[in-house]
């Protein structure tokens, strides 16, 4: 299908680590039924090779290693069974046929890399509480957003997770509360807090909206936009 130019500008410019735990992580939640559906991915190797096919596994190391392994599905093969197993240390660059479902898991239009100093937790309380002070300002009422860091791992991966998370419930409830026709939908939440847990849910209670991300290391990954919008729209 063609994307229009707007949606292609949103595509982050990420590094194929970051793209590649994303592929994974969509795998580790891919129904049996679904794995048909995942994104096509191209790994070019150092040595001049091509791989292609779905990423079926990828769950490497915080840090990542030299033996941190790719499996592939080479999904174009004769016999419809043939997998690879490639290091990720090899591969160089990565080329993904998207579908529309699959754009909001790399759309976000920031620039992410695996390897920038995430903001420490100071910075991330100043954003939360700059969001929340621009909500309530634009609601004329307070608006509260908050990170449990009683649940929080305190460290470089999760600080990412926290950032690019804080980021899409400003792409979601920012828009609402900036719109006038739209403030109804935030007129529901006294506060929003951001915490992890042993599985990803979106609930509602006494005007709390309580986003938990999944903790375990295949699913760890901020909501895209899209989906939180359609989960806290349930709950309202």
């Amino acid at each position: 299908m063609n994307f229009s130019d707007a949606n292609l500008r949103r595509l982050d410019l990420a590094t194929p680590e970051l793209i590649l735990r994303t592929l994974g992580r969509l795998a580790a939640e891919a129904a049996p039924s679904e794995v048909k559906n995942l994104p096509r991915a191209t790994l070019s190797l150092a040595g001049g090779h091509v791989v292609a096919g779905k990423i079926l596994r990828f769950e490497p190391h915080a840090s990542i290693r030299p033996n941190d392994v790719i499996l592939v599905h080479l999904d174009d093969a004769i016999t419809g069974a043939e997998i690879c197993y490639v290091p990720f240390a090899q591969v160089i660059a990565v080329t993904l046929r998207l579908s529309e479902a699959h754009l909001e898991h790399f759309s976000s239009g920031r620039i992410r890399q695996a390897d920038a100093t995430p903001a420490g937790r100071l910075g991330l309380e100043r954003e939360a509480r700059n969001i929340a002070e621009r909500w309530s300002g634009q609601l004329d009422r307070p608006l509260a957003l908050e990170i449990d860091w009683t649940a929080w791992p305190d460290d470089d991966d999760h600080r990412r997770v926290i950032a690019d998370s804080l980021a899409a419930l400003d792409d979601v409830i920012g828009k609402w509360t900036n719109d006038a026709m739209a403030r109804e939908a935030a007129q529901a939440l006294d506060r929003v807090t951001l915490t992890i847990g042993d599985e990803r849910a979106v609930n509602l209670t006494q005007r709390r909206l309580l986003i938990t991300l999944d903790r375990r290391p295949a699913h760890l990954a901020a909501p895209g936009a899209d989906g939180l919008r359609r989960d806290i729209e349930r709950c309202l």
